[in-house]
């Protein structure tokens, strides 16, 4: 599955108007395809922030959940090689050393 930047915006009313545009045109070749995705834009939770109360209850309903075998295979070849999200990138020696000293703890 290939994905393509379709547009750019820094303005989250413009950003809105364009994910409700995408939702409608969404919905309306795969209406009867889709479960479990909001319909409407201006219901998402973008911006809003989680109680505690809210993020503690999450938290406990993935408790004791595990994932199977062939999507923890997958998440891990997602992130080998070129896929991985600091592939190709050099780190600032200082950060080297920070983490070098932090695993120092453990150790």
């Amino acid at each position: 599955m290939n994905f393509q930047i379709i547009a750019l915006t820094n303005n989250t009313e413009e950003l809105m108007e364009l994910e409700q545009y995408w939702l409608n045109i969404l919905f309306l070749n795969y209406k009867d395809d889709i479960l479990n995705i909001l319909t409407n834009a201006d219901n998402s939770t973008y911006g809003i922030k989680m109680s505690d109360e809210s993020k503690f209850k999450m938290s406990l309903a993935k408790k004791g959940k595990s994932l199977s075998e062939s999507h923890r295979l997958a998440i891990s070849e997602g992130k080998k090689g070129s896929l991985h999200h600091l592939y190709g990138k050099k780190r600032d020696i200082s950060v080297t050393e920070k983490q070098s000293k932090s695993m120092q703890n453990y150790y």
